[in-house]
């Protein structure tokens, strides 16, 4: 058998070397292992979906942004193939619905057992994503972050107290259901995981739509309700729907999309992921 390894060289500096040595060897004794490193944004996305070899196993070894890229380079490629992940980035909430463990010994050691399960993958407009998208008051926190590299996830609680002085609310229309929700809303959220920004939440089969409106005050303590104790004003399952709105830009897996009115999120197809049995909650 035989794997790639894509990694952005960008992603967990100070071990990365290290990380990536360890694994070639650990992987070499089960796969023939190749390795691609990213020249730029989209470029691991471009690379797989040219490639002409067919690998059994390709591993993204960075953040949630490198798992988009490896997902998106895999949905439009020629050959099927099993996603794995090593873990190098500042939050890495993908793993969590792979049982996949943040200690990279731990991540490896499941790749080599190469257990799988299934996890659906969704498009909004021309971008996709396998756990998050979000329009509105906070969304651009990940890619706006440029103190992550220095202080982690507690880059993210700094960019945070910037854009509370930023909030604003504006009209937002989602066809969903067959229905029609409109009004004046902070942030949209529209997720297939149990884990974002960080934080544990209640993963539904299908995706689920959390809308927050209001006032920053208001807005912050519902977010806070709905990250802790997993409550919301609007809580909706779905498996597609249409957001209009005049918000200029949308997140999909933590990376920054351009938006011009509206956004049409609809499930692509299920792509297989190495897992960890031994951690996962969901065994389907």
């Amino acid at each position: 058998m035989n794997c790639l390894l894509c990694y952005n060289p960008n992603s967990g500096k100070k071990k990365r070397k290290k990380i990536l040595d360890y694994a070639k060897t650990a992987l070499s004794k089960k796969f023939e292992v190749d390795e691609y490193k990213s020249t730029g944004p989209k470029a691991i996305t471009e690379y797989i979906k040219s490639l002409d070899t067919q690998y059994d196993l390709i591993v993204a070894c960075g953040g949630d942004g490198t798992v988009n890229e490896v997902v998106s380079g895999v949905i439009e490629s020629r050959f099927p193939t099993k996603i794995g992940i090593i873990p190098l980035g500042t939050v890495n909430d993908m793993i969590h619905n792979l049982g996949v463990k943040k200690r990279y010994k731990k991540a490896v050691e499941a790749l080599l057992k190469f257990e799988t399960k299934t996890h659906d993958i969704y498009k909004a407009n021309d971008s996709y994503f396998s756990y998050a998208f979000a329009i509105g008051f906070l969304s651009s926190i990940s890619y706006k972050s440029k103190s992550k590299r220095l202080f982690g996830p507690f880059g993210y609680y700094l960019r945070g107290l910037v854009e509370l002085f930023k909030f604003r609310h504006k009209h937002v229309k989602i066809t969903v259901n067959d229905k029609t929700i409109e009004g004046k809303y902070s942030l949209v959220i529209v997720t297939n995981s149990n884990h974002i920004a960080g934080y544990s939440i209640k993963k539904n089969k299908d995706l689920d739509l959390v809308l927050f409106r209001g006032t920053r005050v208001t807005t912050a303590f519902a977010l806070l309700l709905f990250f802790v104790f997993n409550k919301a004003s609007h809580h909706e399952k779905c498996d597609s729907l249409k957001i209009e709105t005049s918000f200029d830009s949308f997140n999909t897996d933590g990376e920054y999309n351009q938006l011009t009115n509206t956004v049409n999120i609809t499930k692509v197809r299920a792509l297989e992921f190495v897992c960890d049995k031994r951690y996962l909650k969901d065994k389907s």
